[in-house]
């Protein structure tokens, strides 16, 4: 976790520092303008393959991953966007018996607010579904398992920055608000199921790259 919040601080003092000098050149540079994003092209439909990473987040459960995954970005007509979030995974620690499973499919809906010569402002909401299973084993033959469901829903900006030098790579950083609705059926053994129902309201911060074609 702590790396993932230094590689946003990074990211976002970056970005910042790219802009400033940009806005501090001399108008004698105006006609020297860098090469514009590949999003930028005369073609209606644009496709983007990467990363989504939630890197640091506030509020009663900031342990929650929320929106992160495998991400695919499709522009049309360089305004209006959707994106689809994805992500699988799996833990195992023999040595406590112990085994976790969780699954994330989400989608987005992106609009841009101003677009210049490499960096795009936008805003979008968001939903996507939650599961996962929690199983822990007690010798002799005991097992508990834990199942958590839910519902996340999203409100965000962000801003999408391009090298001049890498064109089709976008490197975003977003900050946002989100809802996550929760349902955990706890099951130990020899007792009956119980629900556990909350919910939770964060402010996050979240990086991305996604390479377009």
């Amino acid at each position: 976790m702590w790396l993932l919040k230094g590689l946003f601080s990074f990211l976002v003092v970056s970005l910042v520092v790219n802009i400033n000098i940009s806005f501090a050149m001399d108008d004698n540079l105006e006609s020297q303008k860098p090469e514009e994003s590949y999003q930028r092209t005369n073609k209606n439909i644009v496709i983007g393959i990467g990363f989504l990473g939630r890197a640091l987040s506030v509020g009663n459960y900031p342990d929650e991953d929320g929106m992160s995954g495998i991400s695919s970005r499709i522009w049309f007509r360089n305004s209006l966007g959707l994106q689809l979030v994805y992500n699988r995974k799996k833990y195992e620690n023999e040595d406590f018996d112990y085994k976790n499973k969780e699954f994330l499919m989400g989608g987005r809906v992106l609009y841009k607010i101003k677009n210049e010569n490499n960096l795009d402002s936008y805003i979008g909401i968001g939903i996507s579904r939650q599961k996962e299973k929690r199983e822990y084993v007690f010798y002799p033959s005991s097992v508990s398992t834990e199942r958590i469901t839910g519902r996340e829903y999203e409100l965000f900006g962000g801003i999408e920055y391009y090298f001049k030098e890498l064109p089709r790579l976008g490197f975003s950083v977003e900050i946002g608000y989100s809802r996550i609705n929760l349902k955990q059926e706890d099951t130990p053994s020899n007792e009956k199921e119980k629900d556990n129902i909350k919910s939770e309201n964060l402010l996050y911060g979240e990086m991305g790259i996604h390479y377009y074609f």
